[in-house]
């Protein structure tokens, strides 16, 4: 998945695709911020840089999962297996219901 975003919220959709082993190559905005404490996920994670710089970052990291079949796999089980342990459905859960004020 690529999702290069100068702003996002949270980034839910980062989760979504991280959830069914997707390699996520995204911008450090939203959720990509507590992300880039893996360093397994650092690697395809971009900063935010100017245009140019931004779309030669991504044919980089798109070239490294092309190349680089035991890198895709390893993040694409490790992205798997943060979010089953860092964003489980149940916090999800949890954290709309205090939101919506349903507790």
């Amino acid at each position: 998945m690529l999702l290069p975003s100068y702003y996002e919220g949270f980034g839910l959709a980062i989760i979504e695709a991280m959830a069914y082993a997707l390699p996520v190559i995204c911008t450090r905005v939203g959720v990509a911020n507590d992300l880039f404490r893996f360093d397994t996920l650092r690697r395809l994670i971009i900063p935010i840089l100017d245009r140019a710089e931004m779309i030669e970052g991504i044919g980089d990291r798109i070239s490294f999962l092309r190349n680089d079949t035991a890198g895709k796999d390893e993040i694409a089980a490790a992205g798997r297996s943060i979010v089953e342990k860092e964003y489980p459905m149940e916090l999800w859960k949890n954290k709309m219901s205090a939101v919506l004020g349903l507790q």
